[in-house]
């Protein structure tokens, strides 16, 4: 077992915990059902669809939503760094949300 954790160091290279980390013996398992269509190429869906995959795996550590995407198929851009993640997201209609998870 190994002691393993969530984070980011975003913001000026600074590590940032998210969580407690957890001593585990194999990695969490996320598991979803998508259209097949949303998976296919850049949408909503697909960010919808990525964004139950992530809390699944942020909720194996505690974490109840990790913040960078949202169920309803948007972008977080206060949890990413740099314009081309919002850059990308635009260009596949994809609605970025300035709104902070509780």
């Amino acid at each position: 077992m190994r002691p393993t954790g969530l984070g980011h160091n975003r913001f000026h290279g600074f590590a940032d915990s998210r969580g407690t980390p957890a001593l585990i013996t194999q990695p969490p398992v996320a598991e979803t059902a998508a259209a097949l269509d949303d998976l296919a190429q850049p949408c909503p869906g697909l960010v919808a669809a990525s964004a139950l995959l992530v809390d699944e795996i942020g909720q194996a550590f505690g974490v109840a939503e990790m913040g960078q995407l949202t169920r309803k198929g948007q972008l977080r851009r206060r949890y990413w760094s740099g314009s081309q993640i919002v850059a990308w997201a635009e260009q596949h209609g994809i609605e970025v949300a300035e709104d902070r998870i509780a």
